[in-house]
């Protein structure tokens, strides 16, 4: 696969002419792997959860600096360079917007900016806690509000702008960090508005954060499929005159 991937992905549409068969093909097996990966660390954590086999807390899909969230690091990295090849590929500096939505959700897991700042507001502004939840989730959920607030500036200036294709690769990227905001943010907050229990944390930690897993590795699939031509449609049939 790497002499595949890297031996094309920097060529022009115009000059590439590998069949569509062989990049679904290896889309697809890439998927594959990412689920794998995926499960065998809900694997992992349920074992742990739910026998005395080992307890080693890096495993827990909900810790911070963990082994599941370290694999998370690795697909925001890996959307963020396959962005850079697609923009650099279709020479359109629209794929920046997208980019940015990308470093930031990187930037944000690695440092905790969300946690750090919604305690910081949630202090500051004397937050009131209520509907469960506390005054650093509130804080939280007006940090990631401004947040996107910014960021979906430039991607309106994008839509705006791009050509057709971008503007339906959009939607379709869209779609997918809307589930990740799904589980990122909305099972965020259900989970903090529920009573903690050990079984309802395990339940609800499996569906944010295994559901965060499994979304980023669904646009990590989506990302690589950007990285090469002519994706979506058959390449043109070869004619001779006669």
């Amino acid at each position: 696969m790497p002499n595949f991937v890297f031996g094309h992905l920097l060529s022009t549409p115009s000059t590439s002419a590998r069949p569509l068969a062989d990049y679904k093909r290896w889309a697809l097996l890439f998927l594959v792997f990412l689920l794998c990966g995926d499960f065998i660390f809900f694997g992992i954590y349920w074992i742990k959860s739910l026998t005395s086999l080992f307890d080693n807390p890096r495993f827990n899909l909900d810790r911070d600096r963990g082994y599941p969230e370290l694999y998370q690091y690795l697909k925001h990295c890996w959307i963020i360079l396959s962005l850079l090849v697609a923009r650099r590929r279709e020479r359109t500096p629209y794929y920046t917007a997208w980019i940015l939505w990308f470093v930031y959700f990187l930037a944000d897991d690695c440092w905790e900016f969300h946690e750090r700042l919604g305690e910081y507001l949630g202090v500051t502004l004397n937050l009131p806690g209520f509907m469960g939840m506390r005054p650093q989730d509130w804080g939280e959920l007006m940090y990631v509000a401004g947040v996107g607030s910014i960021l979906i500036v430039p991607l309106i200036w994008a839509l705006r702008n791009g050509s057709k294709a971008f503007r339906k690769t959009s939607i379709q990227l869209g779609a997918l960090v809307l589930l990740l905001l799904l589980f990122g943010v909305v099972f965020d907050v259900v989970h903090e508005m529920i009573p903690h229990g050990k079984d309802i944390d395990f339940v609800l930690v499996t569906i944010e954060d295994g559901g965060e897993m499994l979304a980023l590795s669904l646009i990590s699939w989506y990302a690589l499929r950007l990285m090469f031509p002519r994706f979506g449609t058959e390449p043109p049939t070869p004619t001779t005159d006669t």
